[in-house]
């Protein structure tokens, strides 16, 4: 059975979605190793992408974060395991939906 471009697009959403709601890293973790291997020959070229998009970013927000956290005399780093794997695992589900699908055609016939 394969999907429209449309339903890629729907599921992608939904799983993104189901996803905000995951607060544990282990859980997240095993998501991405999942979509990793599932993602099969072309997982080095999605990885490479998704690093190079999502470390710019999530390394600001992490320093950012770090240092405040610290000051306030907190531990930064449950916080930035959870938010650093979830959004890796939403970056590589993104780049993985955009190999896979035609975005125009998932698009099409909407405002």
């Amino acid at each position: 059975m394969s999907l429209s471009p449309r339903s890629w697009l729907l599921t992608y959403l939904l799983t993104l979605a189901s996803i905000s709601f995951i607060h544990s890293p282990l859980v997240l973790a095993l998501l991405l190793t999942l979509a990793l291997l599932a993602a099969g020959p072309v997982r080095p070229a999605l990885l490479k992408r998704t690093l190079k998009a999502a470390l710019p970013l999530t390394l600001t927000v992490s320093l950012a974060y770090a240092g405040l956290t610290l000051w306030q005399g907190r531990s930064p780093y449950d916080w930035l395991l959870l938010m650093n794997v979830r959004v890796l695992l939403m970056v590589f589900l993104g780049f993985w939906l955009i190999r896979r699908v035609n975005l125009l055609q998932a698009l099409e016939g909407w405002p």
